[in-house]
């Protein structure tokens, strides 16, 4: 969700945007601020914003402030084409004299106005109550015009609590997502290690999806993927399976978290197929991936690297500060970052890395050091049949 937010006092717009990633979870990175209207005209011809938070006291540049300036903003962005319509519309002013006086021009437009002075405290609570309902309306009319189903993997030597926090989340905005989620037990480091195993898994794995997306009240749902960890490589292989025995699945997004697949993983296939879009969320702290790429043959560290390639609207690498499971330490991050992508709104690249010199050298050597695994392991098994034949 893109929020806009339009006001020439530079302490409501600080306190504006603490509301909305205290309250809301939205990233901040995701709300852009301006202090003019002239200003705000210019962001909203270069992109779209959901919500647009629209102090009616505005200058047009560096003037003092006006209504009008305020008012004749609000036509402009409802006459113009070449301005970008934003989803919502809230209106803020500190005087609550003026409520009454331009009620009728906002409401005109089907908007809202609201006092927003030092004294009163409910404005907040609606701009909250605001947001909520758009990305509920969002979420919905999404899924109204395309049934969707969402998917959960879990990774290893877990249970996958997060899977039922992540339908919690989505039930607080809509019942129009229904959910399957992908379990297979607790599956340990050994069992991860060993390339026959996981060939198992994902072969299981193909068979269940197959059978899940042929159910008949499933024919015509998007498919919505989230999976984390050992769960990233039973998705995609699975996938990858899939497609060569049904030629064509409904994927709309595959939404992968502290990935265990090689950075130079081919998508090519599933993109072209599917035409979906796949967004790789990482941590700059993700230990248990430096051993998956030092140790465990045909598995890397995307989930913490990123994928090699380039980032666009079909594929974006998000970066974050944080471990393996720092996605499902409190449900901030899946409020944030996860909840949004059951809409149809476009994906931002984030990058929330914090740079570390030791931590970018140690980074480098297991990723150089992890291009020679497969070949020593080939010459260990090559040394023991050796040494039993002999």
């Amino acid at each position: 969700m893109k929020i806009l937010v339009v006001d020439d006092d530079e302490l409501r717009l600080k306190s504006i945007k603490k509301l909305l990633n205290d309250e809301l979870k939205i990233a901040l990175e995701s709300v852009v601020v301006c202090t003019n209207a002239q200003k705000a005209k210019t962001l909203m011809r270069s992109e779209y914003f959901n919500i647009l938070i629209l102090d009616v006291m505005l200058p047009k540049r560096d003037e003092a402030p006006s209504a009008e300036v305020g008012l004749n903003l609000l036509d402009e962005i409802t006459r113009r084409s070449n301005i970008n319509t934003p989803g919502r519309i809230f209106g803020i002013t500190a005087n609550k004299d003026d409520i009454e006086l331009y009620r009728d021009r906002f409401e005109k437009y089907f908007f809202t106005v609201v006092e927003a002075g030092k004294n009163n405290k409910l404005w907040k609570r609606k701009v909250v109550d605001s947001i909520n309902y758009a990305l509920s309306s969002d979420i919905s009319k999404t899924n109204s015009e395309k049934p969707v189903l969402c998917l959960s993997i879990h990774g290893i030597e877990t249970r996958g609590e997060w899977q039922s926090n992540l339908k919690k989340a989505v039930r607080t905005h809509t019942n129009s997502v229904d959910f399957e989620t992908y379990r297979y037990g607790f599956y340990s480091f050994i069992a991860f290690f060993l390339p026959f195993i996981r060939y198992f898994a994902v072969l299981v794995f193909e068979r269940k999806l197959s059978v899940l997306m042929n159910k008949p009240e499933n024919k015509n749902k998007e498919l919505i993927i989230f999976a984390h960890s050992f769960g990233t490589y039973i998705a995609v292989y699975g996938i990858q399976k899939y497609l060569k025995r049904n030629k064509k699945i409904p994927l709309k997004r595959l939404v992968l978290a502290g990935s265990v697949l090689k950075s130079n993983y081919d998508f090519s296939k599933i993109l072209e197929v599917t035409g979906c879009s796949i967004i790789n969320d990482t941590g700059d702290r993700d230990i248990p991936l430096l051993i998956s790429n030092l140790l465990v043959p045909f598995t890397g560290m995307a989930g913490r690297t990123g994928f090699f390639g380039f980032n666009n609207n079909k594929f974006v690498n998000r970066y974050f500060h944080g471990g393996h499971s720092h996605y499902f330490e409190n449900d901030d991050f899946i409020q944030q970052y996860w909840l949004p992508l059951l809409s149809d709104s476009t994906v931002e690249s984030v990058d929330k890395r914090i740079d570390c010199k030791f931590n970018q050298f140690i980074e480098a050597s297991v990723r150089h050091l992890g291009h020679f695994k497969e070949f020593l392991y080939i010459i260990l098994i090559a040394y023991f049949i050796f040494n039993m034949v002999n």
